[in-house]
C-alpha cells in the first residue's frame, strides 16, 4: 500500500500556517518539485517523509493522508 496525501486538506494547512508549497519542501528537505508531485497525487510519498509532513502538520496520519493498493 501507498500513502496518498489529501491535498485540499494539506493546501488548507498551508494557508492556516502561512506557507507556500517551496517553503514547506524546503523546510521538509525535499525538492519545491517533487512536493508539487505529491500535492497533484503523481507521486506517493514515503513513510519518511509521511513522518515529517506529519510532525511540520502536528497531525495524525489518516487525518492528511489516504491508502492506496497499489
Amino acid at each position: 500500500m501507498k500513502a496518498k496525501l489529501k491535498s485540499w486538506k494539506a493546501k488548507e494547512l498551508l494557508f492556516k500556517n502561512g506557507y507556500g508549497q517551496n517553503e514547506l519542501a524546503s523546510r521538509v528537505g525535499i525538492s519545491s518539485g517533487y512536493m508539487s508531485q505529491v500535492f497533484s497525487g503523481d507521486r506517493f510519498p514515503s513513510e519518511k517523509l509521511c513522518g515529517r509532513l506529519m510532525k511540520k502538520f502536528k497531525c495524525e496520519f489518516a487525518a492528511r493522508f489516504t491508502l492506496e493498493v497499489c
